[in-house]
């Protein structure tokens, strides 16, 4: 009994110190959305729905006013939030802090007079047990037992309780997802409309805003327009008349009161006003992608190679596999955004993802641009930047053997499917003449100085180490021809082309003398 009250001697002390000197402890001011009344969250930092609320109250634990509006004093029902703590960071929380719950003969309930053991978290309660069961799982703290022992009001505040645990209100709903963002990337022309849309669900409906470089858009003509239909929110961004400085990234957030979802961002590119350009052998039918890229409408014979000649300008051709720097460049939006079908010379099947078209490749589909096109397919790879789009439509039959996959016509013209080609600007390569170098050394007879700086024997002669001999399968007279030229000098005498210096000369035509050894005197 007397080391009872000695505890309780002890606690009662401490709570007084600790009234006394809370002026001067330094508390965390958080705002009121964090569960505590006074503004202060002193322990539990790292949660988000449950916080440490210091403070007292009279009578039962449930009328305590320390939780701020929004939040409730945490009961046997929030078994899920508290579930998040563990035992090692409930038994190291300086002070102790009072739940509204009980854990009894194997149930957990609501502290009543019945069952007072009120449980708690902090190492400063006096019942601490690792090794029992509570309500939140292994390991026990409880703040106060045993009231007709110790003769004090069941589950109420006593000296060395600091306070009480807290626990977010939970609201019905969910939060938003965004079930459609913008288009990764768009380059528009300067003065064109730029369109982006978002689309996002949740209970209630969110509300969406958009943002440019994070920051809320604030641009004027700007306007959003939005409207909801079956528990969805959709969203449409216009940009009108599109300057240099509407560039930059577009993203959308959808918000409501349980929480936020933010969309994928949408690099927007404004490119210079397209130059006027004739690609096309008929200019009225033709649309400028970009500088080095032209649509052009019209029909041609052959396969579609050949349309380079009977549609594409001077200067330009049929865009194939050598363009592909050019069709790269284009975006998803920008590929299905023309209207028709502009085939170029590449095809795509089940086994080659980007190749030249031509009949003798069985099962290909010839390549093309636009939105009308047999094949359209976001997922697919081909030898654009994104996606795969095809002149011919995929055929149910896998062994049909019709004109879209073994027939010679599958890389020619089709009426009612194929609209024009893609005319590409050809790359001019330099065709400047080839500079001649210069041997070091002067050649010797029957030798010449090639276009690489290199010595080298003239017709009918061959190399036999350094010098040029005539060959042995020459015509009649090759040996008087190819001593003709030749002028040898200290009474050397032309073989075969060739100077045969006596024994005191040496070099191509015998002028050089050679040096005498000399000898010595006896």
């Amino acid at each position: 009994m007397a080391a009872v009250v000695r505890i309780l001697l002890l606690a009662t002390i401490f709570a007084n110190v600790h009234k006394s000197t809370e002026g001067s402890i330094t508390h965390l001011r958080v705002p009121p959305d964090f569960g505590c009344a006074n503004g202060r969250k002193d322990d539990l930092l790292r949660h988000r729905d449950i916080s440490a609320c210091g403070g007292s109250w009279e009578g039962h634990i449930k009328k305590s006013d320390l939780c701020s509006v929004g939040w409730h004093v945490c009961t046997s029902n929030d078994t899920k939030q508290l579930s998040s703590i563990s035992f090692y960071e409930a038994s190291h929380v300086d002070g102790c802090y009072a739940i509204n719950a009980a854990y009894n003969a194997g149930s957990c309930q609501e502290c009543t007079p019945d069952t007072d053991n009120m449980a708690a978290i902090g190492a400063d309660c006096p019942h601490v047990d690792e090794t029992s069961q509570s309500c939140f799982g292994k390991g026990k703290i409880d703040a106060s037992c045993c009231s007709a022992t110790y003769g004090h009001s069941p589950c109420s505040h006593m000296p060395w309780i600091s306070g009480v645990v807290c626990c977010r209100d939970i609201i019905p709903g969910k939060a938003p997802t965004i079930t459609v963002s913008p288009v990764s990337s768009m380059r528009v022309p300067v003065g064109q409309a730029v369109l982006l849309k978002c689309k996002a669900t949740g209970d209630p409906l969110p509300t969406i805003t958009w943002f440019k470089n994070d920051y809320p858009i604030t641009m004027e003509g700007a306007f959003d327009e939005v409207s909801n239909q079956d528990d969805v929110v959709f969203s449409r961004l216009t940009l009108p008349n599109s300057t240099p400085d509407t560039k930059g990234l577009y993203h959308c957030r959808a918000e409501n009161k349980h929480g936020h979802s933010i969309s994928y961002s949408s690099d927007i590119t404004i490119s210079e006003p397209l130059p006027d350009v004739a690609a096309c052998k008929d200019p009225t039918k033709q649309q400028i992608f970009s500088p080095s890229m032209v649509a052009c409408q019209g029909r041609w014979k052959g396969p579609i190679k050949r349309a380079t000649k009977q549609l594409c300008a001077k200067g330009w051709h049929v865009c194939g596999l050598k363009d592909r720097n050019v069709l790269n460049k284009l975006t998803w939006t920008e590929t299905t955004s023309l209207q028709g079908c502009y085939a170029y010379d590449a095809a795509t099947s089940d086994h080659f993802t980007c190749t030249k078209c031509s009949h003798r490749q069985k099962g290909n589909l010839m390549s093309g641009i636009g939105r009308d096109c047999g094949h359209v397919d976001k997922n697919l790879t081909s030898c654009l930047n994104k996606g795969r789009i095809d002149v011919w439509g995929p055929l149910e039959d896998p062994f049909d053997v019709g004109p879209s996959l073994n027939s010679k016509k599958s890389c020619h013209y089709q009426k009612g499917l194929t609209t024009g080609v893609m005319c590409c600007l050809k790359t001019k390569k330099s065709k400047g003449k080839r500079r001649k170098r210069k041997c070091t050394q002067p050649c010797g007879p029957n030798s010449h100085c090639s276009r690489n700086g290199v010595c080298k024997c003239d017709k009918g002669y061959k190399a036999v180490g350094d010098v040029c001999l005539a060959r042995r399968n020459s015509k009649k007279g090759g040996k008087k021809k190819a001593c003709a030229k030749v002028r040898c000098q200290n009474g050397g005498q032309c073989k075969r082309g060739n100077c045969v210096c006596p024994p005191d000369y040496g070099g191509v035509s015998c002028e050089q003398g050679r040096l005498q050894p000399h000898v010595a005197k006896e």
